[in-house]
C-alpha cells in the first residue's frame, strides 16, 4: 500500500492499522522502524498498534532473538487487511472521482465561449488527472507545454511536450494550468503571451 502523508489527507487510526497489516503481508521480518515509517508512527506508537493487533488475534510474534519478532497474520488478519485495503481503494475512487469532477467544473466557462482547443502546461502526475478529467468531453488537448528542457520532445500520455516558447505556434485557444503547485508562477509567465494572441488561462 502507498502511504498517503499530506496536510489535508491525513491517516488516522485504520489507515495505520492496514499501514501495519499490509507490511506484515509484505514482509514477516520487517523491522518495527520501517512499520514505523510505512505508518507515519513512532517506535512507542508501534509497539501499542502490534501489541492491539495481537491481542486482537490479527497478527502472530514469533521470537527471532532476545530483542526482535518476526511478525504473521492470521487468517483473520488477512481477511481484516484484505476488507481494510478494499475500503481504502474505494475512498481513493471516490476522491480521484471528485477532483476530476471539480476539473470539470472549472472549465465549463470555456465551454460556454466555445474554446475547446487547449493546451497544458505541466508535464507531471497532475498532468495525468487533468487529462483524464478531460477524457469523453469537447476538449481537445493539442499541446502539453513544460519549463523543463529534459521533458521536451518527450512523449507523456500520447502527447509531445513542447517548450514554452513554442506557445505562439500552438494552435490553442485557452492553456489550462496542470501543475497545481506552482500556479501563480506559470500564471505569471503566462500573461505576456497569452495577452499577445488572446489566449484564456485557466488555473485550477
Amino acid at each position: 500500500m502507498i502511504p498517503i502523508q499530506k496536510r489535508f489527507f491525513k491517516p488516522g487510526k485504520e489507515s495505520r492499522m492496514l499501514s501495519i497489516l499490509d507490511g506484515i503481508h509484505a514482509r514477516a521480518r520487517i523491522s518495527q522502524q520501517e512499520l514505523g515509517n510505512k505508518a507515519a508512527l513512532s517506535g512507542a506508537m508501534v509497539n501499542k498498534y502490534v501489541k492491539t493487533l495481537h491481542q486482537g488475534g490479527l497478527i502472530t510474534l514469533t521470537p527471532v532473538n532476545g530483542k526482535s519478532f518476526s511478525y504473521g497474520l492470521t487468517q483473520e488478519g488477512e481477511s481484516q487487511r484484505r476488507a481494510m485495503l478494499g475500503q481504502f481503494c474505494a475512498e481513493i475512487v471516490q476522491v480521484y472521482s471528485a477532483l476530476k469532477e471539480s476539473i470539470r467544473e472549472k472549465l465549463t466557462g470555456l465551454l460556454d465561449q466555445g474554446l475547446t482547443q487547449v493546451a497544458l502546461f505541466g508535464a507531471a502526475e497532475t498532468c495525468e488527472v487533468v487529462l483524464a478529467a478531460l477524457e469523453d468531453t469537447p476538449f481537445r488537448v493539442v499541446a502539453i507545454i513544460d519549463n523543463d528542457p529534459s521533458k521536451h520532445g518527450q512523449a507523456f500520455h500520447g502527447h509531445r511536450v513542447v517548450s514554452p516558447s513554442l506557445l505562439p505556434t500552438i494552435p490553442c485557444q485557452a492553456v489550462i494550468i496542470s501543475s497545481f503547485g506552482r500556479q501563480d508562477e506559470i500564471y505569471g509567465q503566462l500573461t505576456a503571451p497569452a495577452a499577445a494572441r488572446n489566449l484564456q488561462i485557466v488555473r485550477l
